[in-house]
């Protein structure tokens, strides 16, 4: 497996998490309850962005640790490849990385 997709990965989920916790819900015209909906949504992100980050951590140790050629470690380099397919449209994306 190509590390660059690993560090691809991360980085972008990285950037993701970036700008939803840089998002504002405290417009004046939004009330309480507009405002706590809103944060919710922020937090579920958030946390997608983390499970997201220990299946990517999960798979690179599992990287570390397989045989070569095993279909476990197949598998593993196919959930990175798909992890990575979210992020297609961005320009480091290297069409190799599609399954």
């Amino acid at each position: 497996m190509d590390i660059a997709l690993v560090d691809f990965v991360r980085t972008r989920l990285d950037e993701e998490a970036a700008k939803i916790a840089g998002l504002s819900f405290g417009r004046a015209a939004a009330g309480e309850r507009g405002q706590a909906a809103s944060q919710d949504v922020v937090d579920r992100h958030l946390r997608t962005v983390d499970v997201k980050r220990f299946v990517l951590d999960e798979c690179q140790a599992s990287l570390r640790t397989e045989p070569a050629g095993s279909k476990y470690l197949a598998a593993v380099e196919r959930a990175v490849t798909n992890l990575a397919l979210e992020y297609a449209g961005h320009p480091e994306f290297r069409e190799e990385w599609r399954p």
